[in-house]
């Protein structure tokens, strides 16, 4: 089983001391800054931190120990655009929220963001998980891409206010305050507890008709999944 994940940056960073700023990123983004001007780089699923970004690598790495296949994790960067999960990045301080119109526009286009999205999605996989919130997904513009017929199975995790952005073809399933309440999460946290449950269950995936489950096409199927899946104790 392939799994490929997308998930977003955090605010939160492992590196502390300097960082840049959009100035600087779009320096970094024109060349003008080199690597030792940018301070140390950090492989990128090392420097984001925050629980639920802890939660979904916890997932991740139970699923690789298990031997059940394999998982492809790249991030949406507001300040470095779409990068894998080993690249090399720079302590960095850049958010969408605070970017609307075409500032965001502008710089969606600096960070080559709808390009690094297409390289992204052509990740083999049998199965996507879509992280992002709000924002990212409208930054991405994820929701005009169209998914090809016999593309694999993408379920995109976001709050109910997302359903517009969310492309055709893929499964929304809509996370609010019941579904924290119901896997005992902070909203926050919480996309990164359910894919922490999946990936975590060895046996789910060693079953040979994972990749049809009804999980993938409806969202009470993927919550009840995840519901079934056994929990760990949070770190």
């Amino acid at each position: 089983m392939r799994i490929h994940v997308l998930a977003p940056c955090t605010g939160k960073k492992t590196r502390r001391g300097p960082a840049l700023d959009l100035a600087r990123l779009a320096d970094w983004h024109a060349g003008r800054l080199t690597a030792a001007d940018a301070g140390p780089l950090t492989p990128a699923a090392d420097l984001y931190d925050g629980l639920g970004h802890r939660l979904m690598m916890r997932g991740i790495a139970a699923f690789r120990a298990h031997g059940a296949g394999e998982v492809t994790l790249h991030f949406v960067s507001a300040g470095l655009g779409v990068v894998g999960e080993r690249d090399p990045v720079p302590n960095y301080e850049a958010t969408f929220n605070a970017l609307r119109g075409r500032a965001r526009e502008a710089w969606t286009r600096t960070l080559d963001l709808r390009a690094g999205l297409a390289a992204a999605l052509a990740t083999p996989a049998d199965l996507r998980l879509v992280l992002l919130g709000r924002e990212y997904l409208d930054a991405t513009g994820l929701g005009s891409v169209a998914l090809a017929p016999g593309a694999p199975p993408t379920v995109v995790l976001a709050a109910p206010s997302a359903a517009d952005l969310v492309p055709a073809g893929a499964l929304h399933v809509p996370l609010a305050l019941p579904e924290a309440r119901r896997f005992h999460a902070t909203l926050i946290a919480l996309k990164g507890a359910l894919v922490r449950r999946l990936l975590s269950h060895a046996e789910l995936w060693r079953h040979p008709d994972v990749g049809a489950l009804a999980a993938w096409r409806d969202a009470t199927a993927f919550l009840d999944l995840c519901a079934a899946c056994p929990d760990l104790p949070t770190p």
